[in-house]
């Protein structure tokens, strides 16, 4: 465990082949495809209650070193919505 700002997280690192998000994320797969990326590195910090507290995320586009990160926080309570009749 390590604490984000005072949440306590799991912190998950690794590397994730671009194919791997072909269906779950279609539209950051074409964007990162169309920039020839095949994978990224991406560190990520998931509270108790399963939620992304923190990410970082590097990649290459076609030499240039990229860096994404944020931080999310302050949830609120949970909404419920009903499915669609």
């Amino acid at each position: 465990m390590e604490d984000c700002a005072g949440t306590p997280c799991f912190h998950l690192a690794g590397t994730v082949d671009l194919e791997q998000m072909r269906t779950l994320e279609a539209e950051q797969y074409k964007i990162l495809k169309g920039k020839n990326v095949t994978s990224f590195q991406l560190d990520q910090w998931i509270d108790a209650q399963g939620r992304t507290v923190r990410y970082d995320r590097r990649t290459d586009l076609k030499g240039v070193a990229m860096r994404t990160h944020g931080t999310f926080k302050d949830f609120g309570p949970v909404e419920k919505i009903a499915p669609p009749a």
